[in-house]
C-alpha cells in the first residue's frame, strides 16, 4: 500500500469517529459511501467501524440491511486478528443486535436459537435472559392460541347478551332481567378469567424455560 492511500484510509477512519454518537443516519450514510475504502483498511480498523455500522442500523431499524451485514460481522468478530474480549463484546452484540431484529419481525424461532446460545454463554447478562423470555412469551403455543379464541368468543357472546338484554328484555320481558345480568357477568368474567390465567401461566412458564438454561 504506498503512503498515500494509506493517508486517504487513515483519513477516512478517523473522520468516521470523529462522527458525534447516536447521529445514527450520518453514521450509516458515511459508512456506505465509503465502502470501498473500508475494504482495504486492517481488519482490526474494518471491523470496528463495521460495529458501529450495525449499532446504527439496529436504531434506525433497517431490519434488511442489519440481517444481510451481521452474520459476516459475527463470523469476522472471531478472527483471530481481533483481541479475544473485544471480539467476544462484538460477537455478542451482533448476535443480540440479530436476534432482537428477528423479534421485530417476529421470527421468534430464529430469535430464540440465538438468544438461548446467548444466555449459555454469558448467564450473567440479564439483557439477554429478559430478550429471551420476551420471544417465548410471543410465540404463543398452540394451547394460549385456544384459549385466547374461546375467550374471544365468550367477550361476542357476552355482547350479544347485551344487545339482547338491551332490545329484547328490557322492553318485553323485564322479569328475566336478573337471569340475563346474571348470564352476561358471568361470561365476561370467565372470558377474562381464562384469558388472565392462560397468559400468567405462559410468561410463567417462559421463566421457567430462561431459568432452565442459566447456570
Amino acid at each position: 500500500m504506498s503512503a498515500k492511500n494509506s493517508i486517504i484510509l487513515n483519513n477516512v477512519y478517523y473522520a468516521f469517529k470523529e462522527i458525534p454518537q447516536k447521529a445514527w443516519p450520518d453514521i450509516i450514510q458515511y459508512y456506505e459511501s465509503h465502502v470501498s475504502e473500508i475494504k482495504q483498511m486492517t481488519q482490526k480498523q474494518q471491523i470496528e467501524m463495521q460495529y458501529f455500522y450495525l449499532e446504527a442500523l439496529f436504531e434506525v431499524r433497517d431490519s434488511k440491511r442489519l440481517l444481510e451485514v451481521s452474520t459476516p460481522f459475527i463470523i469476522q468478530s472471531l478472527s483471530d486478528n481481533i483481541p479475544a474480549d473485544i471480539g467476544r463484546g462484538y460477537y455478542e452484540d451482533g448476535l443480540f443486535w440479530k436476534a432482537q431484529t428477528q423479534i421485530r419481525l417476529m421470527k421468534y424461532d430464529e430469535a430464540i436459537h440465538i438468544l438461548q446460545e446467548l444466555v449459555r454463554m454469558n448467564p450473567s447478562q440479564k439483557s439477554f435472559q429478559h430478550k429471551l423470555w420476551l420471544a417465548l412469551f410471543y410465540k404463543k403455543p398452540k394451547w394460549v392460541q385456544i384459549s385466547k379464541a374461546i375467550s374471544i368468543l365468550l367477550f361476542l357472546t357476552t355482547a350479544i347478551v347485551v344487545l339482547f338484554e338491551i332490545l329484547i328484555v328490557n322492553s318485553f320481558y323485564n322479569y328475566y332481567l336478573k337471569e340475563i345480568q346474571l348470564l352476561r357477568n358471568v361470561l365476561f368474567f370467565f372470558a377474562l378469567l381464562l384469558v388472565g390465567i392462560m397468559e400468567a401461566y405462559h410468561a410463567w412458564n417462559c421463566h421457567r424455560k430462561v431459568q432452565e438454561i442459566v447456570p
